[in-house]
Parts: C-alpha cells; structure tokens; sequence
C-alpha cells in the first residue's frame, strides 16, 4: 500500500509538472502561425548541421547558434556547406527562393530523424532558429522533441520598440544588449533610441555635457550588435520641436519660436520648438543629422517634429496667421525631411500635428511615413490610419508600453492599446507596428514593469489573431525572468493594474504618480482626487503590501533576478507612499497636508529619504550617472515639500 501510494505521488508529481509547462504553442512567443504536431520524439543520431549559405558571416552565425542549442543538451554537431553522396544531414538549413515562403518566414520541421529549417531570406533563417531554440527549451523541460512542422511569417513587414533615453535616464550598453537580446528572440526587426540630449554631439558639446551620453563609437557598436541580430537600428532626433535642452544655452535660443515660453493649450510651454521664421534653424537641423546619421547604417531616420504646440504664437506668427498654422509646419516639416534625407534615408515623423491638418496630408512627399501614435486603451486607430492610407503614404501604428508615468506600469491599458493598434494596423495595411516606452516623471518606473508591453507588443506584432490571447505572465516567467516559481510575471502584471483598485483611471498617466507631482493641489479642488473612496486607498496599499511579500518569493533565475526584486519593490513603496499622501489629504481638514500631525509628517520625511537613498544604489545597477539627480531631485522636492509643511 505504501508503494502504491508512492508511485501515485511520483505520477501527480510528474503531471502537475507537465501540466505547468503546457502545449508546446503556450511555450512559444511569438505564438506561430501554422503547428502541426505528431506523436513520437526526434531520436538524436550521428550527422551533421549542413546549410550552403554557411559562408555568409550573418549566417554562419544563425548555424552556429543551432550548434549551441544542441551543445546545450549535450549533442555536438559539426557544421558543413554541403552534405556528402547519400548523406542525410541532422540539421538542414535552406534559402528557397521560389516564392513557396514569404518575406521573412521560415519552415520548421522536426521529425524523427533530423531538423529542417526553410526560410525565403535571411531575416527567415533567423527567426527559424530562434523559435528552434524555444523548442529546445521545451524539450529540456519535458525530456523530448516533440515531432513538429511550423510554417510562419509577419503580420507587419517593420516590428519595432522606440525607448526614450531622455527624462534623465541614460542606460548602460549593458543595459541594451540585454534588452535587444531578447527582441530578437521576438522577432522584433526596428529599434529606435530617442536622443534629445543623450548623444555626444562634437560640435555641440553643452547640450550633452551632463549626462553621460552616448559616443558615437557606442553607437556604431549598438548598431553592429543589432545587425547579427536582424534589428534596424533606427537613428530618432527631433528636428522640429522637443529641443528643450537645446533651448537652455544661448546660443541655440534665437532659433526658438518662443524664446521666453508662452502661453499654449498645454499651458505655459517652451521654448522647445525651433522657428519656421528664423532661417538659421534649418542650419542646426543639417549639423545634427549631419553628425547623426553617418553612425547608423539604417536607411531610415525618424525626425520627430510632434507637439510642436508653440508654432504661430512667437516668430513665426505673422507667417501662420498669412498661410495658417498648418501650412507652414508642413513646409518646415518638408525642409526638415531634406536635411535629414540627403544620404538616401528614408524619413519617419509622428503624425499628430499633420492630423490636425487632414486636408494638407496629400500634400506630404510620398516617401516619407507617418507614425499614427496613440496610448490609452481606446485610441481611435481607426480614425487616423485611413487618412494616411488613402493619400498613398506608409504607415506605422504607435502604441506604447503604458509604463511612463504609471510607476508599477498600467497592465491593462498597455495589453488593450498594444492589442488594437495591432488589429487596426494590419485592417489598414500599416507597413510597421513601433512599439513605445517613453520616459517622464524621472523615469521612476523600472525597467522590470516595461517587459509585460515589451512582450505582448512583439507577439501582436507578429501574428496578432494567433497571440492577442497569449499567457503574459506565464511567458514573463519563461522568457525574461526565468522564475522557476511561476510567481514574479503574475506580479508584476497585478502591480501594474493595483492602480484600477482605486477605481480612478487617469489617461496617461496613474494616480499613484499624481499624488507624487501634485503635493500642493488640495484634495477636493482635484476632478481625480474627489472621486477617491478612503476604503479604496486601503484596498489597493494592502494589495501593494501583499504583492511586495510575494516578491521575496519568487524564485528568478534570470541574471538580474536581484535588481528585479529590487526595482519592484521600491516602486511598490514609492506608491504605498503615494498612498499615505492620499489618504492624509482625504482625512485633514482643507483637502491638503498642512494640518497633518507631527508624528505623520516625521513618517513621510523618513519614508520619502528612505526611498531616494534606495533610488540612488538601485539607479547606478542598470544606468549611467548621467541623469540621477535631476531624477533624484524630482523626489528630493517631495521631501523640500515636507520640510517646508
């Protein structure tokens, strides 16, 4: 009876396991397009890894990376260009050139015997043996192959993330190598890094000067490493507006179109934008990308020229009011998209300003394309895309990861507009999807609560019927943080949602990091503020406290796994913080923290210090010290606030 027992134990135990790894397609991200299973397993045998195209350096690569998936499970297989008389290859890898594969799709077929992978271009190679390498992590799992034929290939033809390195976070190369990394294994082909001042312009070297930017050797190096990977690295500066720290010096402030702010729909804004009215702004343009553009071997470049909100209300007034304000951006624009195109890059620019002027969009050249953005779950995709296509110009879909200005990240939010905007840009032909990570607020959320948006961005991207319903969590656990607990991806995604607990949803932005940025504002004179319950406040920091135990429970393997445990839970006491503040204004008196006791004020004080001191030691792991205190003064003014109660 005993033995039974046992042997029935060792079988629940043996299944539970297999039932947590799941079918092979759950295993998979991105989620293919075409499996067809079979009964049996591959049978490891003699043989060799022959591909006819080994010569090539990019594809040598892709051979020698099967190689090491199969070294990994204690196989080793020589390589070849060409297999002997009647020798059957273990692993066979093959352009094939007729048609019979799309651009960028592959073949996979396990069978018994051997491995074969089809592909009609390179870029299809590569994406077979990433989902091959999938496979091998699946079969380690379970103790097999599993007998498989996969055919695959893009839903969008350009699969991107943007990463905004401004807003005071510069991060390591380290940094980006991990990240692009995993990209890859994506299938994500476009990488964008938004630099304001984070390049290190020679002829321009004050711009720079305090943040640690990056070289340009640093940059032709991260384009190298993107290429072995099959990733564009795509070149993004602003042209047009967004040069605020272009703005401070001097030198720079008579091409501003207000050089003292003014008054815009966005309220006091500026400088930031450069003047139509002023000829010598287009010289600056030509010296940026003139110094830009030759580090990156992209034929592409993204010049920006969004939220230009301060154009005909400085020096170029008397211009907008003769041809209206439309026109003359279009003609910067026009003249902006020469400077940066000289070489032969082809231009992208965001389409918000144009899509205020619908009538002028035919009027854009052909060649450049637009990038329809929009960040909240219900973003009329829809609504914007037609005007591009039916004018006969390129187009990708922005939508964004939700984590800027959210702290923990907005789980939902990020899952429905990455959703959508996949949905809506293959209905209208979009020609790219870019995926979006900006940065704002001193950039206090952690790179940790980007990767659910990260993720889920690049599996839509690829198929998006097939992957709109995909387990994040679970692929969180398998893909980034290797947590054998099954815990950390089901956290992080709780984390990024606790702020739906408070039921008050803000657009762009959590009322965690509102509390934080708006201490001064009382609480009932707040259209967001006054609708908070105080049994909400208590609902969702008891959800931060439970979720911070759970973190220290979690089992990462994953080299990083103890700046991700760190990260988290400093960002869940940021917003436990938050919290505190919310629920102080609600009790006083006035709606404000005037009147907060002596003993509660002392709390926030040594609450707030303990959290910079954390900031500061955790910042330095993944970044550059370029950018730390004007993240960490951000905070500092809460605590200035404090002490000033």
């Amino acid at each position: 009876m005993k033995i039974t027992n046992f042997i029935l134990l060792i079988f629940l135990a043996v299944a539970t396991n297999v039932l947590s790894i799941g079918p092979l397609e759950s295993w998979l991200i991105p989620i293919p397009r075409e499996v067809t299973l079979e009964n049996g397993s591959l049978k490891h045998r003699n043989g060799r890894i022959i591909c006819n195209e080994v010569s090539d350096p990019k594809v040598f690569d892709i051979v020698k990376s099967i190689q090491d998936i199969f070294n990994k499970t204690g196989h080793s297989y020589s390589i070849a260009a060409v297999n002997a008389k009647d020798e059957v290859p273990f692993v066979s890898l093959k352009l094939v050139t007729d048609g019979s594969i799309k651009p960028q799709g592959y073949k996979l077929s396990i069978n018994e015997n051997s491995v074969i992978i089809l592909a009609a271009d390179k870029p299809g190679l590569f994406y077979g043996a990433q989902t091959l390498k999938q496979i091998a992590g699946y079969a380690t799992e379970t103790g097999k192959f599993p007998l498989v034929s996969i055919s695959d290939w893009p839903d969008f033809e350009r699969r991107g993330v943007m990463i905004d390195v401004n807003k005071d976070q510069v991060p390591t190369m380290e940094t980006f190598y991990g990240i692009i990394d995993k990209l890859a294994e994506w299938k994500i082909n476009e990488f964008q890094v938004f630099f304001k001042y984070a390049f290190e312009f020679i002829n321009h070297p004050e711009v720079s000067q305090d943040y640690s930017p990056f070289t340009a050797e640093q940059i032709i190096d991260l384009d190298q490493y993107c290429k072995k990977r099959f990733i564009d690295l795509v070149p993004y500066h602003d042209g047009f507006g967004k040069l605020s720290y272009w703005m401070k010096y001097d030198k720079y402030l008579h091409l501003a179109e207000c050089p003292e702010g003014c008054q815009t729909e966005w309220g006091k804004y500026g400088p930031s934008s450069l003047s139509p009215a002023v000829p010598e702004a287009l010289e600056l343009v030509d010296e940026i990308y003139s110094e830009l553009l030759p580090n990156y071997s992209s034929k592409y470049v993204n010049i920006g020229s969004d939220e230009t909100v301060e154009l005909g209300l400085g020096r170029s007034k008397e211009m907008c009011e003769k041809y209206g304000v439309g026109k003359v951006y279009l003609d910067f624009l026009k003249e902006v998209k020469k400077r940066a195109s000289k070489n032969g890059n082809r231009v992208q620019f965001w389409g918000d300003i144009i899509l205020k002027h619908p009538e002028l969009i035919p009027e854009l050249p052909k060649d450049m394309i637009a990038l329809v953005w929009g960040y909240e779950a219900n973003h009329p995709f829809e609504r914007d895309c037609p005007k591009f296509k039916n004018s006969g110009l390129d187009f990708y879909v922005c939508p964004g990861t939700s984590s800027w200005n959210s702290i923990l990240g907005r789980t939902n939010n990020a899952i429905a507009n990455l959703q959508h905007a996949a949905e809506q840009g293959l209905k209208y032909k979009a020609m790219g999807y870019l995926n979006t990570n900006w940065g704002e607020t001193g950039n206090w959320h952690p790179l940790s609560v980007c990767y659910p948006g990260y993720l889920y961005g690049a599996a839509v991207s690829w198929y998006v019927s097939g992957n709109k319903n995909i387990n994040v969590s679970s692929l969180l656990d398998r893909w980034v943080f290797n947590d054998k607990s099954g815990k950390i991806g089901r956290i992080i995604m709780d984390l990024g949602n606790a702020h739906e607990l408070t039921e008050v949803r803000l657009s762009n932005n959590s009322i965690f990091n509102r509390a934080l940025t708006t201490l001064e504002l009382p609480y009932k004179n707040d259209k967001y503020f006054s609708k908070l319950k105080l049994s909400a406040i208590e609902k969702v920091d008891s959800s931060l406290q439970i979720n911070i135990s759970k973190i220290l429970e979690a089992n990462m393997e994953c080299q990083d796994a103890k700046q991700v445990s760190d990260e988290l839970i400093l960002a869940a006491e940021l917003c436990r913080h938050s919290c505190k503040i919310m629920k102080n204004k609600m009790l006083s008196k006035d709606g404000t923290l005037n009147n907060i006791t002596e003993s509660e004020k002392q709390f926030l004080i040594r609450d707030i210090s303990r959290i910079i001191a954390k900031h500061r030691d955790i910042w330095m792991v993944r970044n550059r010290v370029g950018g730390l205190e004007d993240s960490t003064d951000k905070l500092q003014r809460i605590l200035l606030f404090y002490n000033n109660l």
